[in-house]
């Protein structure tokens, strides 16, 4: 880099400026501020800084540019070899975060240095706001001094010297004899007036020119009252705190120098490269003492204070930054030129240039990239054995393949929708922002869909392994295969995000390409996640429409039976296994476990036999009442095998939904928690301090990775004969080991990064709150499964009549609705004792570092909820392949081991969801400055507050709306009914699965174009402040709505119904996905160019909401749904699909049930 005095001044006026107050001749000096030291080497680089990231790519150079004139006190004869050795190979450091000390050559460690330190840069910032109208006086001086340390940040300190001359004038004078420098840290209040008033003066001034400044006001263009305002301020701030709190902040830094000035040369470091950082120079050795200065560095300070002071007061300031810094350089060369007549006479002035290279962050990605390496291997290994294990009878690989089919054709058709969309949109950020954000937009949909496909694939594939395993050999042979499988998943499926991610922090270092990467994870989230949702909810629904027909059927032909009296549609089949969990942390996904699956028109063979579905694999139950006298539905299994579409649906319902849904929702919380870690730090530590969140993400998925690994094997070793509670413990047991493992690994990191405790403090905390919501979960898990949560025997015998009593049903919505507004209090004061104490500790960056360490060993996670979807899978494959009894008890055994399992993940993720909102909330603000969320002083935040609280409620029911119609869509006879009757060809199942992703996207698009449109126009219309309120208002009423709704429908998840479908997977995720991807777009509205991208971006967003409406009325009006339908599955399928098939003349309305919304078109 370029000195920016090197073209455009003089040799006189050069001299002059690098020259800047470069000597404290008002005596000598002691270094004193912090009371534990008053050697000069206590002057270190703060403890904050995380080492060098820039090395020295060629030797420095040394130049004698001219002598100051005068007579020198101390006469030298220095080579520029001399200098060069004083130099030597310095340590960079971040200049946006270091305090600038003055040039003085006392200094045995390393400095960043500039005339006066931070304090005369600060008072020549006040002198150009007050020639330039700003009306100066005690109180202003106080409020803009006590501002600019909050806008600095939490560690930067501000730093003014005295020396030991004028400490000694001052003690003299007021009679205080025998007393330290310290004692003006927290001096008696009865002195403190008149210790102000002598430091105040000349002679009680340490400062060579802050001395010259008050001693010569005329001269140096600085009214003297100004300076004594500004060191009032400076010392009441710190006397308003007491010596512990002074120290535990160190925001101030004081310091008192000691000895006598001994310099000989003055030093001028030029620097090209490592941009915004500075070398560190030592000013005193053993041999030599001289003075430094840092040009550019003091530019950069220079450039800060007018961006300050013009934010401040952009009215009364009628300037741009850059005449502000014009006006600094030109005042502070006079106030130099009244310095010089006293200061450096006669020495030498020497220029030394370092060219530096920027080192790219190596140690801060190179744990990532081995851990992205070892998951890709490690994934192959288990894929290898995985793949191993034979797939079984023709039976299972016909229904493994069309499972297979419809999860691809659900990728292909999102991918229709998302491909397009992201084109357009990255075509409108290339043209309105820049070409390498177009690229990373674009690359978070390529990635996320790879990830998609991975997981559905590998999901879909080892259903019928797992079933093989378990009628070939054994339960826990089943369980191996899903757990590998799983664990194959949970590692292919992040961590192509992280090489990504990695990658970019690699060749682009900015933090704008990793917010816009996910910026676009949250776009392609919105529609997988809640799309995912809607589509599984509302197969689930459609198959128990069916299944309440065919039991109906089944009920008139199988007159003989006198356990199928009992009304199938709210029959418990929880209740015929008391070991079952009935309302897994009320967080489970509802699905029928004991009905069989059977298409009208084919003739079934029943068995009487009832039997206990966990525990033992042997036990059965022969009576046919439950204990507490209830009848239990009869238990059949199918004796050919059964293609019904819509459990072919479902099945692919459940991978979408768990497996993939919210696997990448975990994924993209981890992603979004780096990047409100990058986005905090990329403004407070710049390149240097963005080690500790890859690190931190590092060594968590490897805690996570190896504990897995661990578990598995003890598992092979102590468990093979074992039932699943034995097993859930060894799988608990992951979660403490991976804990314990990434605290572990993470003081380290911390330790070797010299960051402080404070944040360790933080990464602790953050960790803690994630095993308190483990620990929660796993308690109200345990309630449910020994049958003692919310639904009491009266509840099961009240929702066992709902049809006779519908009065019953009123008050069992309203104690559904008063335990999950309840509930939502573990996971709210989970979050605000993170967010007060993680805040207090270290400020911003501790949040953002809190949250990452809560989402860091969140691969076990990813693992465990993958496993309940492949047993879910597993047992409705055995189900459809008529395998015998004792293998269908042992899945549904597995099966519920894995709800266990989700119950425990889901229940996380509603907490880390919040969380990770928070923390975007937090970067947001702290990009957008420190005043965009002060209510007293921009009341334009209280109207988006108001707003923000509304939307949530909104968009939920939207999303539910969505379902409704969707399920109906999907149940009605138009839509499978012949292709159900005729489910024997790979053909219909392709298309029923294409028309139910069909229905979901096209219903789909009106709420998620609402979830776009809303933050873009506020942001476009209103502004910025609006915008921040409003994400303020959606964070806190969805955090809270988002439990309440799961939490409410998991008190109906035993009727398995419409309602506890929609409330727990429509109405809370969808919730959590949008009020993160409101932050995204507060995040991207802190960049360049992001409000022409945004008013193109809105234009389209509502232009098409109103052609979605349009043909949906036109649809409705004129049928077209059919011929759009067959359109759309043409792409999906083009080959298979019969393009004469004629619409039905007229579609057959389908009766309502009294626990269904109407199912009719």
């Amino acid at each position: 880099m370029k000195s920016s005095y090197s073209n455009s001044r003089t040799r006189v006026v050069l001299i002059c400026l690098l020259l800047f107050g470069f000597i404290d001749n008002g005596g000598a000096s002691t270094e004193s501020g912090e009371q534990e030291s008053k050697h000069p080497e206590a002057h270190e680089v703060p403890k904050h800084t995380t080492g060098p990231n820039c090395w020295i790519d060629k030797q420095p150079t040394a130049d004698l540019l001219a002598y100051i004139p005068g007579t020198a006190a101390f006469p030298s004869n220095f080579s520029t070899e001399d200098i060069l050795h004083h130099v030597g190979r310095p340590h960079f450091v971040n200049i946006t975060e270091s305090y600038y000390s003055c040039v003085d050559g006392r200094y045995r460690a390393g400095i960043v240095a500039t005339a006066g330190g931070d304090a005369a840069e600060f008072l020549l910032a006040l002198n150009i706001a007050q020639r330039n109208g700003l009306t100066m006086n005690q109180f202003v001086v106080t409020g803009l001094f006590n501002d600019y340390l909050e806008f600095v940040g939490p560690f930067r300190q501000f730093y003014m010297h005295t020396d030991m001359h004028a400490w000694e004038n001052v003690t003299g004078t007021l009679g205080l004899h025998g007393v330290t420098e310290d004692y003006v840290l927290d001096p008696p209040d009865e002195m403190k007036e008149r210790l102000l008033n002598m430091l105040c003066k000349p002679q009680g001034i340490g400062c060579g020119h802050l001395k010259a400044i008050v001693n010569d006001p005329v001269t140096s263009m600085t009214p003297g009252n100004l300076t004594t305002w500004f060191m009032t301020a400076f010392f009441q701030y710190m006397w308003n705190q007491d010596a512990v709190r002074l120290a535990e902040d160190k925001k101030l830094k004081y310091v008192v120098l000691e000895g006598n000035h001994k310099e000989t040369a003055v030093i001028e470091i030029y620097k090209t490269g490592c941009p915004g950082l500075a070398p560190a120079v030592a000013s005193d050795t053993e041999e030599n003492s001289f003075f430094v200065h840092h040009a550019a560095a003091t530019k950069v300070l220079r450039e800060s204070l007018a961006e300050f002071m013009i934010r401040k007061y952009p009215i009364s300031l009628n300037l741009t930054v850059e005449n502000f810094l014009d006006q600094s350089e030109a005042i502070g060369g006079i106030q130099l030129q009244n310095t010089l007549a006293k200061l450096a006479k006669g020495l030498p002035f020497y220029s030394v240039h370092i060219q530096g290279e920027q080192i790219q962050n190596w140690h801060a990605v190179i744990g990532l990239m081995l851990f992205c390496s070892l998951a890709w291997i490690l994934g192959g290994i288990f894929s290898i054995i995985v793949w191993r294990y034979p797939k079984g009878s023709i039976e299972l690989e016909t229904i493994n393949r069309i499972i297979g089919e419809g999860s691809t054709t659900t990728v292909a058709a999102v991918s229709i929708i998302i491909y397009p969309l992201f084109g357009f949109i990255g075509l409108v950020m290339w043209l309105t922002m820049s070409w390498t954000l177009m690229i990373d937009f674009i690359l978070a949909a390529v990635f996320f869909s790879i990830s998609c496909l991975a997981i559905l694939r590998i999901s879909s594939s080892c259903n019928i392994r797992t079933v093989h395993a378990i009628a070939d050999k054994s339960m826990f042979e089943g369980f191996l295969v899903a757990y590998q499988t799983s664990l194959v998943a949970s590692l292919v499926g992040c961590s192509p995000l992280l090489i990504m991610i990695t990658v970019m922090r690699l060749f682009w270092e900015a933090a704008e390409g990793v917010i816009t990467f996910g910026f676009g994870a949250s776009i392609v989230l919105l529609l997988l996640r809640i799309g995912g949702s809607i589509f599984a909810a509302a197969t689930q629904t459609s198959y128990q429409k069916m299944r309440v027909e065919n039991d109906a059927e089944n009920r008139l032909n199988d007159t003989d039976s006198p356990d199928l009296t009992f009304s199938p549609q709210f029959s418990s089949p929880k209740s015929a296994s008391p070991n079952v969990p009935r309302n897994i942390s009320g967080l489970s996904p509802t699905v029928p476990r004991n009905n069989s699956l059977v298409v009208p028109g084919i003739n079934r063979a029943t068995s009487s036999r009832s039997f206990d579905s966990v525990g033992s694999n042997s036990s059965r139950i022969s009576s046919t009442t439950s204990q507490d006298g209830s009848p239990l539905p009869r238990r059949e299994y199918p004796r050919e095998v059964n293609y019904d579409s819509v459990a072919i649906l479902q099945c692919v319902g459940d991978v979408v939904d768990n497996a993939m849904g919210l696997t990448l929702e975990v994924s993209d919380s981890i992603l979004l928690s780096l990047v409100s870690a990058l986005a905090i730090g990329t403004s407070m530590y710049s390149v240097d301090g963005m080690a500790l969140p890859f690190w931190l993400l590092a060594v968590g998925m490897t805690s996570s990775v190896t504990s897995s690994i661990l578990v598995l094997i003890s598992l092979c070793i102590f468990c093979r004969n074992s039932n699943t509670t034995t097993i859930f413990r060894w799988m608990r047991a992951g979660w403490v080991l991976s804990s314990i493992t990434y605290l572990a690994l993470a003081a380290a990191v911390n330790f070797l990064l010299h960051f402080n405790t404070q944040l360790y403090g933080c990464i602790v905390i953050g960790h803690c709150s994630r095993i308190v919501m483990i620990v929660m979960a796993e308690i109200t898990t345990s309630k449910n499964i020994k049958g003692e949560g919310d639904l009491d025997s009266s509840d099961r015998a009240q929702i066992h009549t709902i049809k006779e009593e519908e009065t019953h049903l009123l008050g069992l919505l309203l104690k559904a609705l008063l335990i999950g507004m309840s509930s939502s209090l573990t996971p709210v004061f989970i979050v605000f004792i993170v967010l007060l104490s993680t805040g207090y500790l270290a400020g911003q960056f501790g949040i953002s570092i809190a949250v990452l360490s809560m989402m860091a060993t969140e691969n076990t996670s990813m693992c465990y909820n993958a496993v309940s979807s492949v047993f879910s899978a597993s047992r409705r494959v055995a189900e459809m392949t008529c395998q015998g009894p004792s293998v269908i008890d042992k899945c549904i055994s597995l099966e519920s081991l894995g709800h266990r399992c989700a119950s425990v993940v889901k229940f996380f993720s509603t907490g880390s969801s919040a969380l990770v909102s928070f923390s975007l909330f937090v970067a947001v603000a702290y990009r957008a400055g420190p005043d965009s969320v002060d209510l007293m002083k921009d009341p334009q935040v209280l109207p988006g507050l108001v707003l923000g609280a509304m939307v949530p409620f909104l968009f939920s029911s939207l999303t539910m709306m969505t379902l409704s119609q969707v399920a109906k869509s999907i149940t009605a006879r138009a839509s499978f009914e012949d292709a159900a009757a005729a489910s024997t060809t790979r053909k219909s199942h392709k298309k029923v699965a294409a028309w139910a992703v069909y229905t979901s996207m096209v219903n789909l698009l009106i709420p998620t174009t609402f979830a776009i449109a809303i933050p873009v126009s506020i942001y476009v219309i209103f502004g910025e402040e609006v915008l921040i309120g409003f994400i303020g208002g959606a964070l806190l009423s969805g955090s809270v709505m988002s439990s309440t709704l799961v939490n409410t429908g998991a008190y109906f998840a035993e009727t398995e119904n419409f309602l506890s479908t929609s409330l727990m997977e429509a109405g809370g995720p969808s919730i959590n996905v949008l009020t993160k991807f409101c932050c995204m777009v507060a995040l991207m509205s802190t960049m360049d160019g992001a409000w022409r991208f945004f008013v193109v971006l809105m234009s389209v967003c509502f232009l098409g909401m109103v052609v979605s409406y349009a043909i949906r009325k036109l649809r409705k009006k004129y049928g077209w749904n059919y011929k759009t339908s067959m359109t759309f599955m043409k792409l999906v399928d083009a080959e298979e699909w019969n393009q004469e098939e004629k619409p039905p003349e007229e579609e057959p309305k389908v009766e309502r049930d009294d626990h269904f919304v109407e199912l009719t078109l």
